[in-house]
């Protein structure tokens, strides 16, 4: 029998539960494995795409020391195949400090009991051959992100990914090495999201993680990412409450990103700042006009003007004085884009640059390191103007 805190097995079940699922025409991909072998603990959960292992040593638990009995059975091997979804709820609902996890044979039947307190529940396994084998294969680490940095370049480098399924490696982001730093990127028609990370990588690589996939690394503390035989990238990591966390995901083979070095403008005529939170709240404004495809940025020298036209509901004109003086210029955005890009600035000032055209490619940034790509549409015709 194993006595384990209730606080650390529901963090691994919160770990372990993102890709379980309990609808599925696979039953088995409903189901957490427990497994027992050499004094490690490990739980496994996967949906075949992606695949979560949390392993814990045997002599990191507490454990009734006033039976021989049960010592001596927390050291038998086992493994089992038991619901996520049963566990998950019955974890939830569990008041005492401990869980004490324990396979009970009857027959040719195999179960696992949780008990706390006065309480049992048993849960009857599945074949446990019946669970997709993870191969433990040749790997090679990438790159580690430490001191939190995942929380920036998670959603910062995702947010413009594409969900066209026509175009399925515009539904991954692209992760690559390039000098000191290694690139996230991801990009839908007109927009794109860059996020440079000052990260050293151990070596060369230029990959593409599926968006449903990189949305499940969670941030943790310090990440080795790293490559397995066979096209799959792990992440590995240490957990808060004890145990290693290990995350495998198939990588995307549909095709080559999109090399967007080639568009970022290197004519930057027109370059100025603008307040973050202003900016953001014009084109809420703005967005109220709801029969509005596209919001026109002037400059007349010493101002910027955002115009928005409804043919319903009328105009609306926001004025902005600029530090940057002299700039004449006129260019327009869709809404949709430009409201997305500007709501994922962090910074208190966002960078604006482009060329003299009206079609010359668009650089956003607020943070350093963090750069977006935005294609302008024509004011004119967005707007009716003769």
């Amino acid at each position: 029998m194993i006595e384990i805190s209730t606080a650390r097995l529901k963090s691994y079940i919160k770990f372990l539960s993102k890709v379980s699922r309990s609808r599925n025409v696979m039953p088995v991909l409903g189901m957490v494995k427990l497994e027992l072998a050499n004094d490690i603990l490990t739980f496994t959960s996967t949906n075949s795409e992606a695949t979560i292992i949390i392993t814990d040593k045997l002599n990191e638990y507490s454990y009734d020391k006033n039976s021989d009995n049960e010592i001596k059975s927390t050291e038998k091997n086992f493994s089992a195949l038991i619901p996520m979804k049963t566990l998950s709820e019955l974890v939830n609902v569990i008041s005492s400090d401990t869980v004490k996890i324990k396979e009970e044979i009857e027959g040719d039947n195999i179960s696992v009991s949780i008990s706390h307190g006065k309480s049992k529940s048993k849960m009857k396994s599945m074949p446990v051959d019946d669970f997709p084998t993870v191969q433990h294969e040749e790997k090679k680490a990438l790159f580690t992100v430490k001191d939190n940095e995942w929380i920036n370049i998670s959603p910062l480098s995702s947010f413009a990914m594409s969900t066209d399924i026509s175009r399925p490696v515009l539904n991954t982001v692209h992760v690559k090495s390039q000098g000191k730093y290694i690139i996230f990127e991801s990009a839908e028609g007109a927009t794109a999201s860059r996020y440079f990370a000052d990260i050293t990588a151990y070596d060369n690589f230029d990959i593409n993680i599926p968006g449903h996939s990189f949305k499940l690394i969670d941030n943790l503390n310090v990440m080795t990412f790293g490559l397995y035989s066979g096209n799959k990238l792990y992440v590995e990591s240490k957990l808060m409450f004890g145990g290693s966390i290990e995350m495998i995901f198939l990588l995307d083979e549909s095709g080559q990103y999109p090399n967007l070095d080639i568009i970022v403008p290197t004519d930057e005529t027109i370059k100025y700042h603008v307040n973050t939170k202003e900016i953001k709240n014009i084109i809420k404004r703005a967005s109220i006009f709801q029969d509005l495809d596209a919001l026109v940025f002037c400059g007349d020298g010493n101002n910027l003007i955002i115009c928005a036209t409804s043919n319903a509901y009328g105009n609306t004109t926001d004025t902005v004085e600029l530090e940057e003086k002299g700039l004449v210029f006129e260019i327009g955005y869709d809404k949709s884009q430009i409201g997305t890009i500007i709501a994922n600035m962090k910074g208190s000032r966002t960078k604006i640059y482009h060329g003299n055209s009206s079609s010359s490619i668009t650089v956003i940034s607020s943070i350093p390191g963090h750069y977006c790509l935005l294609a302008p549409v024509i004011p004119e015709k967005k707007h009716g103007k003769k």
